[in-house]
């Protein structure tokens, strides 16, 4: 049936937070609360700042943006939520709810540009001082201010109108406190993949490239005020932008919780907890965060509020006046129809409304079904000459993998000149791609010729805890490596006293410990879940996201502990080699000679890191809306065989002293062989 002879949503209902009534009575008086403060709070930082001539500087412009931001934020989401809260009919016409999307989506955009723009300005004021007034001039203030503003309300107009392109046929019903966009995005009835591909590309723009140029100004600040001398004067620049890394913090710590969660069972009600957090307790904190630690904020508020006390006790007197000279009096029976027009009383029926329905499963339940002993791996289907090609490219990828990394083992153990603690590294990164390669591509390359193609559940696990905990000792690895590269950069002459064989071996001992420490913990909570069937895989080997999707018991717990520590393996690693890189680059601009030198000491490992984050970041970083499984086998693919197997080539192809080792090891063989 065609997409032409479906049935096309006019209203959407929104399902809200809960469907009692006495809950939604709560609820509606908190969220009034904090919506008034909110709005009060900013609104008061603007007029402060407005009315306060000692204000009038680029940060308390670019702050009184953001308020404006976060007011228009609140307003887009929390007003119909309230509403809903009391109606009895929670529908919302579909161009309401476009507007919406448009408007929450936008907003939110801006905020992240202008935090990125309030991060270089404090840069500037942190790092270049003396001319702090002649480059943060008012003309550039207001271009840095629109086009935040455009590039938030440019994303948010191409994605409202994508999304709001795709027919949601009969199903109207968004399991969310708003039009938030993957919500909607869920209810599409064809194909989303160009969404999908729509929504991670403006996510990654939007949210990496403001959050590069944060850590590299953040950088840069922390690197001149260690350079300060007194005390005083580190406490007094770090002081003048705290206020703003509180902010990016909350913002850019929800974003990640947002974006890098669990990908197997996407929590509805924390995507409801996380868009309350952003809609109404992130803008009603910017005000305090900025007010509690800012001297000139509470200064211009002191004397605002002397202005209003004096206006006030002016206003008292004039009022006292005007009774003295005419009295009014207000007889009891006035007084007690006051009294009774000041009461009323509201009755509010309980609202139902559709709820999703959430299978939940006893332990009782359980014990009495059949568990699962067996997986099977639906692989690569296909026909038999489709299957025969592609079983030799892999035996070839694998075959060409192993053989790679360990010549590149061979050459540094063989060779003194490369008896360094970079290829001592690098050793240990060869040895865990062709650990990592061989601990899902035999069992691959087996599917292709077994016909049931099983895994039973003790090998199932053991595979996945290899897989886990040799990924993420590449994150604590590549890591390890990138601070090699900034102190052979950035520190050249302490670089054999810094990067002793020691700490070489003792920082790649504790890649491997944490690597397989993590991956205890996350497979010790995974394999105490029950499986009680399906028992079908769709991958080629045992991941994470297809196991859990199998489980017939809560595992929450389970999902709780694998994002946490997924987070932690991750963003820390990274947090290391962005830093490291951003120290790097700041040494090789500082440089009158020799950049091109410097920078190629570390290019093949940031070639290396860009393609290991890149295909992370693309796997657990989507929009949780879209799963497709059939991408996933493709991204797993390129992690699991093609990275083990560029790797190699990358620092073989751009290294002098490796390819010197390699000619020296093919020449002594050619003799021997003589």
């Amino acid at each position: 049936m065609g997409i032409h002879n479906w049935t096309w949503v006019s209203k959407f209902v929104l399902l809200g937070l809960s469907s009692d009534g006495h809950t939604q009575v709560s609820l509606f008086v908190l969220f009034s609360i904090l919506y008034l403060l909110t709005v009060l709070g900013n609104l008061l930082i603007v007029l402060l700042i407005r009315l306060d001539s000692r204000l009038h500087t680029p940060m308390y412009f670019f702050l009184t943006n953001l308020s404006v931001v976060d007011v228009s934020y609140a307003t887009s989401v929390i007003p119909q939520l309230l509403v809903h809260l009391l109606a009895e009919q929670k529908a919302i016409p579909h161009m309401s709810c476009a507007a919406q999307l448009f408007f929450s989506l936008g907003l939110g955009g801006i905020e992240f540009v202008l935090l990125a723009v309030m991060a270089y300005d404090r840069y500037v004021a942190v790092c270049d001082p003396l001319r702090y007034s002649v480059v943060m001039h008012g003309g550039l203030c207001t271009r840095l201010a629109v086009t935040s503003w455009a590039s938030g309300s440019v994303n948010s107009l191409m994605q409202t109108a994508i999304t709001f392109q795709l027919p949601m046929c009969t199903n109207r019903y968004i399991d969310h406190i708003s039009c938030e966009l993957l919500a909607v995005v869920r209810l599409a009835c064809v194909d989303t993949s160009s969404n999908e591909i729509a929504i991670m590309v403006s996510s990654i723009v939007l949210l990496m490239a403001p959050f590069s140029l944060v850590l590299l100004s953040y950088v840069q600040i922390i690197s001149t005020i260690l350079k300060i001398q007194s005390t005083e004067g580190r406490k007094k620049a770090f002081h003048t932008c705290a206020s703003h890394l509180t902010v990016v913090v909350l913002c850019y710590g929800m974003a990640i919780v947002t974006y890098i969660q669990p990908r197997s069972s996407p929590s509805v009600l924390q995507g409801k907890l996380i868009s309350l957090f952003y809609a109404i307790l992130i803008p009603m904190l910017n005000p305090m965060i900025y007010s509690l630690r800012n001297k000139e904020v509470k200064g211009a508020w002191q004397k605002l509020l002397g202005k209003l006390s004096g206006f006030t006790s002016k206003l008292g007197l004039a009022y006292n006046i005007f009774l003295l000279n005419d009295t009014v009096t207000v007889t009891a029976s006035q007084r007690r129809q006051r009294m009774e027009d000041s009461n009323c009383t509201v009755e509010s029926d309980q609202v139902v409304f559709p709820r999703r329905a959430e299978p939940q499963i006893s332990h009782t339940e359980v014990e009495n079904q059949t568990r699962v002993t067996q997986f099977i791996l639906v692989g690569f289907p296909g026909s038999g000459a489709m299957r025969a090609a592609v079983f030799l490219m892999f035996l070839m990828a694998y075959v060409l993998t192993v053989a790679e990394n360990t010549v590149i083992v061979l050459l540094v153990q063989q060779n003194r000149p490369l008896h360094k603690p970079m290829y001592f590294f690098l050793a240990n990164l060869s040895f865990l791609e062709t650990w990592y390669i061989s601990v899902t591509v035999p069992k691959l390359l087996c599917s292709f010729w077994s016909v049931s193609n099983s895994i039973s559940f003790t090998h199932c696990m053991t595979q996945l805890y290899f897989f886990i905990a040799l990924m993420c000792t590449e994150c604590m690895l590549l890591a390890a490596m990138a601070y090699d590269r900034y102190v052979a950069i950035c520190r050249p002459l302490r670089y054999p006293s810094t990067m002793s064989h020691g700490l070489c071996f003792r920082l790649a001992l504790a890649s491997w410990a944490v690597g397989f420490g993590v991956s205890l913990a996350k497979i010790y909570f995974i394999s105490r879940l029950s499986f009680c069937g399906p028992n079908v895989i769709n991958h080629f080997f045992c991941d994470i996201s297809p196991v859990l999707n199998l489980s017939c018991t809560d595992m929450s717990t389970a999902e709780l502990v694998d994002f946490v520590l997924a987070l932690v393996i991750f963003l820390l690693p990274l947090s290391v080699t962005v830093l490291s890189y951003g120290g790097i680059l700041a040494a090789v601009l500082r440089m009158r000679t020799g950049k091109q030198k410097a920078f190629s000491t570390c290019a093949s490992h940031l070639v290396v890191v860009t393609i290991f984050y890149s295909a992370t970041i693309f796997m657990y970083a989507r929009p949780q809306a879209i799963h497709a499984f059939n991408m996933n086998k493709v991204i797993s693919i390129f992690y699991a065989i093609v990275t083990p197997a560029l790797n190699p080539f990358i620092y073989c192809l751009r290294n002098r002293e490796v390819k010197q080792a390699l000619k020296k090891l093919i020449s002594c063989q050619a003799i021997q062989s003589d």
